[in-house]
């Protein structure tokens, strides 16, 4: 009797130490990414032009919350450790709350797909580049290991949003990955000019490129 109660006792702490480890094992692991909509991600206030302020928004329409704890974590150049990936927006909304104009960042940013992803909230810094009173900003994407891509925008009296440079602006990525950053710029009455720094992978060293605006166009072109 003795030794079949050991045997019985020896078999639950064994099916109780299996039983522990599973646990910790699925705790060291979550079940996986969360879906999200409806998130605003970044924004910033910034002054109209014909007085007052409009809020701009990077909102995700709907897409997945991941980190590299989780089961389906498939780091990339493009991946962080923490990852909001998903559809976006730009938004423009008033002093009333009511939207002024919304805009999908794949009509924004050239060639990039639909999908696009940030690893944290972020603040949306703005300037007054071409001194025509509207405020402008930039949203930033990986280019490579190297550089960053931004898109330079424009947010118009109506709230409209538009770019104000045809091309992505380059610039050498920079410890935590500013993704709106306040551009280099300079101006006179004749000219307004941006200067980026990139990293240019074909000579291997750090290049300049400078964007002048042209007000026939109402866009900074590469000069």
């Amino acid at each position: 009797m003795n030794k079949k109660r050991k045997i019985r006792s020896a078999a639950a702490v064994i099916v109780l130490f299996v039983a522990l480890a599973a646990g910790q094992m699925t705790d060291s692991k979550k079940s996986g990414p969360k879906q999200l909509e409806e998130l605003v991600l970044a924004s910033g206030r910034m002054p109209r032009a014909g007085g007052g302020e409009v809020t701009v928004e990077l909102c995700m329409k709907n897409g997945i919350y991941y980190d590299d704890t989780m089961d389906e974590y498939f780091p990339s150049i493009y991946a962080y450790e923490h990852n909001y990936e998903g559809n976006y927006v730009i938004r423009t909304v008033d002093e009333a709350g009511t939207v002024l104009c919304e805009r999908g960042l794949e009509e924004l940013f050239q060639d990039r797909g639909e999908v696009f992803n940030f690893p944290q909230e972020f603040a949306l810094a703005w300037e007054d580049y071409n001194a025509d009173g509207c405020p402008d900003f930039t949203i930033g994407q990986p280019q490579n290991a190297s550089n960053m891509g931004y898109v330079l925008l424009t947010v118009r009296e109506d709230g409209a949003v538009e770019r104000l440079c045809r091309q992505e602006i380059s610039e050498t990525n920079q410890p935590g990955e500013r993704f709106s950053v306040i551009l280099e710029h300079g101006g006179t009455m004749e000219k307004h000019t941006i200067t980026s720094c990139f990293y240019n992978n074909v000579v291997g060293e750090v290049q300049e490129q400078t964007y002048e605006y042209r007000a026939q166009s109402g866009m900074y072109e590469i000069i």
